[in-house]
């Protein structure tokens, strides 16, 4: 879906064409839509997120005894004291990973980088 229709299949091949803007694509289409009375993939997608989720969580934690500073716990002790309307930055490749899971985004704050898909260094010149 593009609001530009000559960029609609530039990237990839399309099996479908939607000429539109998403806010009103989705406004059109929710009365359609009835909710799911089957909640078990649901639940089991939610329990595989919070499991997933303190797994990452556990690797934001120092080790006793480790003097190296791993970069998932310092994302976590920048993203700690950032006021609400913080604007971060991450450069590419893996610091966009960390700055994905360890940075709190509110709405209010901004994240900015380059996440051009295969951009190497200086992506924040």
């Amino acid at each position: 879906m593009d609001r530009q229709p000559e960029a609609l299949g530039r990237r990839t091949r399309l099996d479908l064409a939607l000429v539109g803007d998403v806010r009103s694509t989705i406004k059109a289409l929710l009365p359609r839509l009835s909710g799911a009375k089957d909640r078990r993939f649901l639940d089991a997608a939610k329990r595989h997120y919070a499991a997933a989720r303190a797994g990452l969580d556990d690797l934001a934690m120092p080790r006793p005894g480790d003097k190296r500073i791993h970069p998932q716990y310092l994302t976590r002790l920048v993203s700690e004291p950032a006021a609400d309307d913080a604007i971060l930055t991450a450069d590419v490749g893996t610091p966009t990973v960390w700055a994905a899971r360890y940075l709190a985004m509110n709405g209010r704050g901004r994240l900015i980088g380059s996440f051009n898909h295969g951009s190497m260094v200086n992506a924040l010149p």
